[in-house]
């Protein structure tokens, strides 16, 4: 394994909504053998119909992983904290 493929790049699709900029730069990250994964907040409603409109996009560039995240809301002063 080479040094770039231990390194991995995240991208947060939802967060740029999706721009095919930001999927031409996933596409070249991957032709330069950087290991990469795509990451979301916990499958959000309103992304899903992208999030798997694009799996094949993100399976031609190369992705690795696909990062479901379950975010977590701090709220000062919440009772318990």
């Amino acid at each position: 394994m080479t040094l770039l493929e231990e390194i991995e790049i995240s991208f947060h699709q939802s967060a740029f909504d999706f721009s095919e900029n930001v999927l031409k730069n996933m596409d070249k990250t991957g032709k330069r053998s950087f290991r990469m994964s795509v990451e979301e907040t916990l499958y959000p409603p309103h992304h899903r119909e992208a999030l798997l409109n694009h799996m094949g996009v993100f399976e031609d560039s190369g992705v690795y992983h696909l990062k479901l995240k379950e975010p977590r809301v701090f709220i000062p002063g919440w009772p318990g904290r």
